[in-house]
């Protein structure tokens, strides 16, 4: 049994397998939306040219690859076309589950073309490629999932989580003597899905515990490694890790994006088929589990059981087609919290940041700095300097953060009165986003935005 094709209805009931199947649809789907807008009615010029001409100029393709790159760069926006028109039947195929092993197919296929031309390109962008890798080769391999392609995409899962957690090894997560700059960053370029939580973030990490807490995520994270790979743990080990995860992207939010996202439906995915899994079949172990661990678990397992049999009881059973379970429920906030947070976060006055599908696609927050109003001085004694918000100031935690209109103004507005690189006081500041200015020729120090300086604190 271990080895057969699991039957493809068995793993449809309850039906979380289809759900993130069509949240994994509407990503790419919207992916591909936002690129052809972008592309062809926004701010690029050329599409896809500018891309392909930084991976050569910065040696990302592969040795074979990159004559390809150059043959195709005169003929950029058929290439684009084909790419989003690739990407947009792909998540199509998922969303509506027709033809899925197809658009599995050829969501794999754009993906390793996107591999190839970005081999080089460091631990981070091999990591969020092979998270789009590993969904085309999920769904291909679905319908006749067997013990050993599941060993192998739970292996796959793992490996790229390791190879995440050594990149942010690299950068000094484990350490609390990190946490200085980083919380400087988060205060005063990162913004979370809400003003409030980061707010409160920020509130945590000046208790005394602030900088244990802030370095214990990445060893906690390493833990659930080895927990994964045992068959007693993993889902708990996984369900912890999808949490975790989610809870970094709405706090990091326009510093990780669509990055951040693809982590969290990456192992929403994996997590729901590896429930279906156990469910249907015996667990499939990667490592045997030893004798003292199984009895620690027995245990934690009996009392866990305990609670959410007692918790279920209050709930009207017989409304529900299948029997409601706690990992159920874990499901079913999972889905409210990524369409919620994620999905749609401007329909629920959260902040967006073109984190759903927003691949490939910057939003950077650009501004003009002056030492004075620059039509009554002129001259040398009028200092300016342009930069983008982020940039020029501490090092980033993860990537250039992105911006949207409100937070671009807010984040300009907090730059009054300090010091440029320079060392002159900024008096004089105007912001655009894709090269359309936000206030046109008002300056930003002049508006009434006290709250700026409570969104993006410098002084801490």
């Amino acid at each position: 049994m271990a080895g057969s094709a699991i039957r493809p209805k068995a793993l449809f009931d309850p039906p979380w397998l289809r759900i993130a199947q069509s949240i994994i649809g509407l990503f790419f789907l919207t992916a591909a939306y936002k690129k052809m807008i972008d592309s062809f009615f926004g701010e690029a010029a050329a599409p896809l040219r500018p891309d392909l001409e930084w991976w050569l100029s910065v040696d990302w393709p592969v040795q074979g690859y990159r004559q390809f790159l150059t043959f195709m760069l005169p003929h950029s926006n058929w290439l684009a076309v084909a790419v989003i028109t690739l990407q947009a039947l792909a998540g199509l195929s998922l969303f509506l589950n027709i033809g899925k092993r197809y658009g599995a197919m050829i969501l794999l296929f754009v993906q390793a073309n996107i591999f190839l031309g970005t081999f080089y390109g460091g631990i981070g962008f091999n990591t969020f490629v092979g998270l789009s890798l590993w969904l085309g080769l999920y769904y291909c391999w679905e319908e006749r999932m067997t013990a050993a392609k599941w060993r192998a995409l739970t292996g796959i899962i793992l490996v790229l989580h390791a190879a995440f957690l050594y990149l942010r090894f690299t950068i000094g997560d484990p350490w609390t003597s990190a946490f200085v700059w980083q919380k400087s960053h988060f205060a005063a370029d990162i913004m979370s899905i809400s003003p409030s939580l980061k707010t409160l973030v920020l509130w945590i990490s000046e208790r005394p515990v602030g900088p244990w807490l802030w370095a214990s995520m990445w060893w906690i994270l390493v833990l659930l490694l080895p927990l994964m790979l045992m068959r007693r743990s993993r889902l708990f080990a996984g369900a912890l890790l999808l949490v975790i995860l989610t809870l970094r992207v709405e706090i990091w939010l326009n510093g990780v994006t669509s990055e951040g996202v693809l982590w969290v439906l990456t192992v929403f995915v994996w997590l729901v088929a590896e429930e279906a899994w156990q469910r249907k079949y015996p667990p499939v172990s990667l490592l045997p589990s030893g004798a003292f661990l199984r009895f620690l678990l027995r245990h934690v397992r009996r009392y866990v059981r305990g609670w959410w049999t007692s918790m279920l009881k209050s709930f009207p059973m017989k409304y529900f087609p299948y029997q409601l379970t706690g990992w159920s429920i874990f499901f079913g906030l999972t889905t409210v919290t990524i369409f919620v947070a994620f999905a749609a976060p401007a329909a629920f006055g959260l902040q967006n940041f073109n984190q759903w599908g927003g691949m490939y696609i910057d939003r950077w927050c650009h501004v003009d700095l002056a030492s004075a109003d620059p039509k009554l001085v002129t001259g040398s004694l009028l200092l300016r300097e342009s930069q983008n918000a982020g940039e020029a100031g501490t090092r980033s935690v993860f990537t250039v953060p992105m911006h949207n209109h409100t937070t671009c103004l807010m984040w300009a507005a907090s730059q009054c009165g300090g010091k440029a690189q320079g060392g002159w006081t900024i008096a004089w500041i105007t912001a655009s986003m894709n090269k359309q200015p936000l206030v046109q020729g008002v300056n930003i120090c002049a508006l009434p935005l006290p709250q700026a300086s409570l969104w993006f604190p410098h002084a801490l």
